[in-house]
């Protein structure tokens, strides 16, 4: 499987690719979810890549690409990202894939490529995709109506939410409550979630969820 260089406005992205010798179809783009990585898809792209041209990429703050501080993390910027990516590394028609968080991503980017986009596929999308007048739904929204918005702008609550959450035992049962195959749940995928957690922006990109509608 290639793993391939590429930045996205001067930020390094880690990205993969792998292709037949006779693709069919468009190309696809998997996009993970929040706090996840490419490595979420280490069983699906040997599947998929029999037939099609498969990429995947760390959104910015994610996995293995940078995670510097003041960018401003939200779905603008890993629209954009990925539109970029789909015009400067791919350049055909893409169905791009995303779960959770890089659904709400993959369906803005589908959006903004027009006749590059060849189809979205949302795979337990999350994200704000309320209308207008619409109490947000989003994962900032339910994580203020669960705390409460004052503690949530509390840095030593937010600092105690996130060691807690990267603790390789919170990863595993949070892991175990969304996988359906439990044996998917091994020592490789909580380590693929854990290791990018102690990258020193990993902090700064997880206090943003609480400002995301």
């Amino acid at each position: 499987m290639g793993q391939l260089p590429w930045s996205y406005q001067g930020h390094a992205v880690h990205s993969l690719s792998r292709c037949p010798e006779q693709p069919v179809g468009p190309a696809l783009l998997l996009v993970h979810g929040f706090g996840a990585s490419t490595d979420h898809w280490r069983f699906n792209i040997p599947v998929l890549a029999e037939r099609h041209e498969v990429h995947a990429l760390d959104l910015l703050g994610f996995g293995r690409s940078v995670k510097p501080a003041g960018l401003p993390y939200g779905g603008a910027l890993w629209r954009d990202q990925l539109v970029a990516y789909v015009q400067e590394r791919i350049g055909r028609p893409t169905v791009l894939v995303g779960n959770s968080l890089g659904g709400y991503s993959a369906l803005a980017a589908g959006a903004a490529l027009g006749p590059l986009a060849a189809g979205v596929a949302l795979l337990n999308a999350a994200g704000p995709f309320s209308g207008e007048g619409k109490e947000p739904q989003g994962w900032g929204a339910i994580a203020r109506r669960t705390i409460g918005s004052a503690l949530l702008k509390s840095p030593v609550l937010q600092r105690l939410l996130f060691e807690n959450l990267r603790r390789p035992a919170t990863i595993r049962r949070t892991l175990n409550q969304v996988y359906i195959d439990k044996t998917n749940v091994d020592e490789a995928l909580v380590e693929a979630i854990r290791i990018p957690s102690l990258d020193p922006g990993a902090f700064g990109v997880f206090r943003t969820v609480f400002d995301i509608p």
